[in-house]
């Protein structure tokens, strides 16, 4: 976590520096500073949208937070304990408690879709249309995949940093590992970071068989890393067990039903199992997933 923290946060304070260069654009070479600067003398203004609630959203962005404090953006200030998955009660008291003299979390500009398809598409066009006629966010945070998704695009011109999504490139956010395609948008990306895992535990147990649950859906497909494990599969010789999940959907009970299904099949059917990023895989369903493993004593590999 200490590794992650450090890293969001350089991201982060970098694209705020780089709001300040005209010139810069996610493609240049340039090397910003991350020492705290004011913007022409206030504060910088900071959004955040998510497409619903996730665990690793919360976590994601608790750590970037601690990052900030660290380089000295933010006064030092322990984060309360969180209770469930949310970001909303987190980004107020963030927005009411913390001292800053060079970045504020405006208490408006929290945005969740919980979710929901149509809420979604709806809340991106209300975004844009703040970003582009109100002009008060400096910044904006686009937690998951679905988030950048919504917000990659040219319908604004914020600069826009994407934080936790599984695979920004398969999933289209951005055009290349080299460059995202947009002057205004960026996203963290290790492109080989599913293929090294499936190696390494392919190269640990020997299975012959890997179950995999998951939605079969474009943004199911990008979370499970579907492409890369197909093209490790078919170069060592091992069949893909598929079993489909529901993910992304506003009943958060309902995912997690399907996941644990599809376990309780896969366990019986695989060697081993990756359990993928997903709605569904949370501190309540987990529980239910190990049983499944551990009854017919089949090793598992978190993708998260």
């Amino acid at each position: 976590m200490k590794a992650l923290r450090q890293v969001l946060a350089v991201v982060l304070t970098s694209c705020l520096m780089w709001t300040a260069a005209v010139a810069a654009t996610p493609a240049d070479k340039g090397i910003f500073s991350t020492y705290p600067v004011m913007n022409d003398g206030e504060k910088w203004r900071i959004g955040y949208y998510e497409g619903g609630e996730y665990i690793d959203y919360q976590k994601t962005f608790i750590e970037t937070v601690r990052g900030l404090m660290k380089l000295g953006w933010v006064e030092v200030e322990p984060i309360p304990k969180q209770e469930g998955e949310q970001t909303a009660k987190l980004w107020q008291w963030l927005s009411k408690n913390l001292k800053s003299d060079y970045v504020e979390f405006v208490s408006d500009a929290h945005y969740t879709a919980n979710w929901d398809d149509n809420l979604s598409q709806e809340m991106a066009k209300q975004i844009s249309q703040r970003l582009n006629k109100k002009q008060d966010i400096d910044l904006l945070i686009a937690m998951g995949t679905r988030a950048g998704k919504d917000l990659a695009n040219n319908s604004h011109s914020t600069p826009t940093m994407v934080l936790s999504a599984s695979d920004p490139l398969s999933s289209g956010i951005i055009k290349s590992v080299e460059d995202s395609g947009f002057d205004h948008v960026h996203a963290t990306v290790d492109p080989r970071r599913y293929e090294r895992q499936i190696r390494i535990f392919h190269e640990i147990i020997g299975f012959r068989r890997l179950g995999i649950a998951y939605e079969d859906s474009v943004n199911g497909r990008s979370y499970a890393a579907i492409d890369v494990i197909e093209k490790v599969a078919k170069e060592r010789g091992f069949n893909i067990v598929r079993c489909y999940t529901k993910t992304d959907i506003p009943d958060t009970e309902e995912a997690e039903q399907s996941v644990i299904d599809c376990f309780k099949r896969l366990a019986k059917e695989s060697d081993a199992l990756y359990v993928t990023v997903q709605q569904g895989v949370t501190m309540r369903s987990i529980p239910e997933l190990v049983k499944a493993a551990n009854d017919f004593r089949v090793p598992t590999f978190s993708q998260s």
